[in-house]
């Protein structure tokens, strides 16, 4: 099997790319670089064994709402045909223009090249000759035919919410009155939340948007923790249901964060830094409690759902139930501050230096105790990184209070583990399907571990109290 990379072209692939397959590369600027460029490279052994290259067009009139991308070229080397080189490079150039939100890719393929045609069907192109009554319609700069077919495939449906764009176009109009918004396009959505890239003012943006009310919280999220100097992506402007935000794809500070990240001892370490201040400025926050609480859910009506759903458990959900109050005791006995709630590498911002990591999407941001937002960062990095953003942390508050957090983290341990598994099956049965991430709750929900967890922690309340 072929162990090859795909990745940008830069100037050392470029010239490779030139040496292997002529200059006619350059000669004819088949290769673009920028805004709405895309280059990608299948490189072996540091060799580019094909490529691909495509530019955004922009529809003329009556088509001026859409945009696509265009194949400019796409090559693959006469030795490795047949490997699937090209349809890969195809695939992740399409990734890339469905993700920037373009509404189609399309491509010329001249006559010789009758071979391809099976490849764009099979990748769900429209193929299209370019003939009319018998002549072709395209011509050289020498007014000689040209041959060939046209390849189309559409990648986001045009124009899915017109009634959205121009809620948006309003709610950023009042925000900012001298502003000019265009060239919206949906990114993706769900459940009610749209993500569109567009310029503002001639700046890539990216513009967040709520159809639902609870979720607006994060337009107010971003407020609070930019009054609060706790940093975060830039926000350029604030509406009422949507907020804009600065575009990482154009960013020069910042990248968007990876999977390998997770591995990184140096990401870890910044990512301590950015949670310790998060946490001792929520600390002082004087509207904790007006915030949203992962706890709440934790209601008798809730648990009693949670009994019917899982009736081999019924005695833990009995037990809980009976001393819901001390439960409540319990987790307001413990100190509160902010609480992230969503951490995972997809939500994750690192500078491009990595001297700086932190997360974004505030749409979980409420309030709890410190335990559950650093089980719930370290639980997604490696053991190394894991290791190296506990120590950091603590090293902070050593340094802060002359004091270890020992004690204060082995009590909310104790609460967490009853409150997290119950927070997690009451949010994985509001799914159709019951999701993977809660299996482990609902192991030691069966296997009596939550039972015995809640007896260690409730009685011990009920004995101090008598």
């Amino acid at each position: 099997m072929l162990n090859i990379i795909y990745k940008e072209i830069d100037c050392k692939i470029e010239e490779k790319i030139k040496d292997k397959y002529g200059s006619w590369v350059i000669d004819y600027r088949c290769l673009h670089y920028g805004d709405g460029c895309y280059s990608l490279a299948a490189v072996l052994d540091n060799e580019p064994i094909g490529f691909i290259s495509v530019y955004e067009r922009y529809y003329p009139e009556p088509l001026s709402n859409g945009s696509e991308v265009y194949i400019d070229v796409i090559e693959v080397h006469k030795d490795f045909q047949g490997f699937g080189i090209a349809s890969k490079l195809l695939r992740l150039t399409e990734n890339w223009a469905k993700d920037h939100g373009y509404h189609q890719i399309s491509a010329w393929s001249s006559d010789d090249k009758k071979q391809a045609i099976q490849m764009w069907y099979a990748l769900d192109y429209c193929v299209s000759p370019a003939v009319m009554r018998g002549e072709s319609v395209i011509t050289e700069f020498a007014k000689k035919p040209i041959y060939g077919f046209y390849v189309t495939k559409l990648l986001n449906p045009f124009e899915k919410y017109p009634h959205i764009i121009e809620a948006v176009k309003n709610d950023i109009d009042y925000a900012l009155p001298e502003a000019s918004l265009y060239q919206c396009r949906l990114i993706r959505e769900k459940n009610g939340v749209y993500v569109y890239r567009g310029k503002l003012n001639n700046q890539s943006v990216v513009i967040k948007y709520f159809q639902k009310e609870e979720d607006k919280r994060e337009i107010d999220n971003y407020r609070l923790l930019n009054n609060l100097h706790i940093p975060t992506m830039t926000v350029l402007a604030y509406g009422t249901s949507c907020i804009v935000l600065e575009d990482i794809e154009h960013s020069d500070q910042w990248r968007l964060g990876k999977e390998e990240d997770l591995e990184k001892e140096e990401v870890a370490l910044h990512l301590a830094r950015w949670y310790f201040d998060f946490h001792e400025k929520g600390l002082l926050y004087e509207a904790l409690d007006q915030m949203y609480h992962e706890t709440d859910a934790l209601t008798e009506a809730n648990l009693n759902i949670l009994r019917e759903k899982l009736p081999e458990a019924k005695e833990t959900f009995d037990y809980i139930i009976q001393h819901i109050d001390a439960l409540i005791r319990c987790i307001k006995n413990i100190s509160q501050t902010f609480n992230y709630n969503d951490f995972y590498w997809t939500n994750l911002l690192v500078s491009r230096d990595e001297t700086k990591a932190m997360p974004f999407d505030y749409n979980l941001l409420g309030a709890g105790f410190r335990y559950n937002d650093l089980r719930n960062v370290t639980s997604s990095l490696s053991n190394e990184a894991s290791e190296v953003f506990h120590r950091e942390y603590n090293r902070l508050y050593q340094e802060k209070y002359d004091n270890s957090r020992e004690k204060e983290e082995e009590k909310e341990k104790q609460v967490d583990r009853v409150t997290s598994s119950l927070f997690s099956l009451i949010s994985a049965y509001e799914h159709r399907d019951f999701p993977t991430w809660a299996i482990p709750d609902k192991n030691a929900t069966l296997n009596g571990d939550l039972l015995k967890d809640a007896k260690d922690l409730l009685e011990q309340v009920m004995y101090c109290t008598k």
